[in-house]
């Protein structure tokens, strides 16, 4: 009896120790800008809401931080594009020098590792033009990824659907698109989207923990 009580106080001591070890190498971030994502989903994409990735979804997007940081370093004018294939995570970044350019790859890495092994993470030029889900994406000239998006209007016509309290970490707040054209092409990974779910969120603000 003695032996067992000495090992539930190890095994709670353990856990207990294992948890804020856990916590204490978590770092915060606090993100403004603007969230773009397109997969393969029709609209609306049944990953979030059902809680897991369907296999063989694709998705590509990208956020245009315009100002936030990770942890204790600045990150503003930061654009960081990805694409998500199964069980893979492939992540562009440009950024204005390469100390925050590793930063930003860092985060990018803490926040997208559960979707899957990250396979790289480049520099790239990463352009993003566009309002209010009409929104086009190009990534080295568009030879990695090139995306167009259109936002789909609620009643008013003038707005785009929205959704409140969304089950995603990376926002709560977003909005309905859907793609009018999606390119991605990197080496052994390419595929193409067109007339699926696209979200989007141009007051874009987020903040946790990785």
């Amino acid at each position: 009896m003695p032996y067992l009580k000495r090992f539930s106080f190890l095994f709670v001591f353990m856990f207990v120790l294992t948890f804020f070890k856990t916590q204490a190498q978590q770092k915060t971030f606090e993100l403004h800008g603007i969230y773009l994502e397109g997969c393969t989903c029709k609209v609306v994409c049944s990953c979030d809401l059902e809680g897991e990735m369907v296999r063989g979804c694709h998705v590509m997007g990208a956020m245009l931080i315009t100002s936030g940081s990770y942890e204790n370093s600045r990150l503003a004018d930061v654009k960081i594009a990805f694409a998500i294939g199964d069980k893979w995570v492939r992540i562009y970044v440009q950024s204005k020098d390469p100390a925050q350019n590793e930063v930003a790859g860092e985060m990018a890495r803490a926040i997208f590792s559960s979707y899957g092994t990250i396979e790289s993470i480049r520099s790239a030029e990463i352009e993003f033009s566009g309002s209010n889900g009409n929104y086009t994406l190009k990534v080295d000239g568009g030879k990695v990824i090139d995306l167009k998006t259109q936002p789909i209007l609620g009643a008013d016509g003038k707005t785009a659907v929205t959704y409140t309290n969304y089950p995603d970490p990376l926002f709560q707040r977003i909005m309905q698109a859907k793609i009018i054209s999606g390119t991605y092409n990197d080496g052994d990974h390419h595929f193409t989207l067109e007339g699926t779910n696209s979200f989007f969120n141009q007051d874009w603000t987020v903040s946790g923990k990785t």
